[in-house]
């Protein structure tokens, strides 16, 4: 009798305890995302400064170049005095009028030559060579080291050294040693200058592939690299030869980062300016491009026929470049490493 009671009073006990317990209290909702306020603090800061940088100089820039393109200073004719007019489309004819025009010894049709010129350079003669010699380093092909070593070397020296370097070696009147090279090869005479006249462009031409393959052939490199082994033993123990696995494994398998390179390259006839800028003097002996051209015309004064010419960039270079990147994607479909 005693432990029945003693047991009735525990289970009273245990009952009374599970009254008085106090019910969960309800966690405070953190947002959306489950994100306290400190940390939405934090990335509205680290996003602070480059969306306020994308602001002035992406779209206000932009957005300043469109207007000043159909803008230029004009002299009133009352006051004589040099103010700022809406012109419409007078700064665009002046790119067709003065067309066939002499200017820094070329004319705008010679600038329009040399730009097309380095995308046919670029296009079929630097981005194979890059692709051939990333797949040798890749395969790891006897010398593939010291091909390493001669690709990082122009990327890590400074554009004004190899400018300088190039110069001494291409330079009759110094050393010379390569324009001398060059003039036994192609049967020059010995004095033939490779600095001006005719063999300007032809000497930035061999600059521009001899050091501007390398910093392709790293991107290259880097996209062969992840190729899966298991999937090049199975191609070798298939009987599939170097051409074979080049064309059929390596090359779809890379292609994202090929289209990449090609889109990229599409663009070369407007961004070309350092090669004549440095090597030529500011573009001159007929070397002037497109990028070139436009830098000489806003640097002289002529920020509005400048803005026109940048205008003039982007209406065939944005859809152009779309159309390729669209048909470079239905090339081979995107595969994951």
């Amino acid at each position: 009798m005693e432990n029945n009671e003693f047991l009735e009073n525990v289970n009273v006990a245990e009952s009374t305890e599970a009254v008085v317990e106090e019910p969960p209290k309800k966690k405070k909702p953190r947002g959306k995302y489950g994100n306290p306020l400190g940390v939405k603090i934090f990335i509205i800061c680290l996003l602070f400064l480059p969306l306020v940088t994308f602001a002035i100089f992406v779209v206000y820039g932009n957005f300043g170049g469109i207007v000043y393109a159909f803008m230029d200073m004009k002299l009133d004719p009352v006051t004589q005095i040099p103010s700022l007019k809406f012109v419409k489309f007078d700064n665009f004819k002046t790119f067709f009028r003065d067309f066939n025009n002499v200017s820094r010894g070329i004319t705008m049709k010679g600038v329009l030559l040399n730009s097309i010129s380095y995308l046919f350079l670029v296009m079929f003669i630097s981005v194979p060579i890059s692709i051939f010699v990333s797949f040798f380093i890749y395969k790891k092909v006897p010398g593939s080291k010291l091909a390493v070593v001669l690709l990082y070397m122009p990327n890590i020296l400074p554009a004004s050294i190899l400018a300088v370097y190039w110069e001494s070696i291409m330079d009759i009147q110094q050393s010379g040693v390569l324009a001398k090279a060059l003039n036994w090869l192609l049967g020059f005479e010995e004095t033939y200058g490779w600095m001006i006249n005719e063999g300007s462009n032809l000497r930035l031409f061999i600059y521009t592939v001899y050091f501007g393959f390398g910093y392709n052939a790293i991107l290259i490199w880097g996209a062969m690299s992840r190729i899966p082994e298991e999937l090049v033993e199975a191609a070798s123990l298939d009987g599939a030869n170097l051409r074979q696995e080049f064309f059929n494994i390596t090359v779809p398998v890379t292609w994202s980062t090929l289209s990449m390179v090609i889109v990229l390259t599409w663009m070369v006839p407007f961004s070309v300016v350092n090669q004549p800028l440095m090597l030529d003097f500011t573009g001159l002996h007929g070397t002037t491009t497109w990028g070139l051209n436009m830098m000489n015309v806003i640097t002289s004064g002529g920020v509005y026929y400048g803005a026109a010419l940048s205008i003039m960039s982007a209406c065939i270079s944005l859809p152009t470049t779309l159309l390729i990147r669209k048909a470079l994607e239905k090339v081979y479909p995107v595969v994951e490493v």
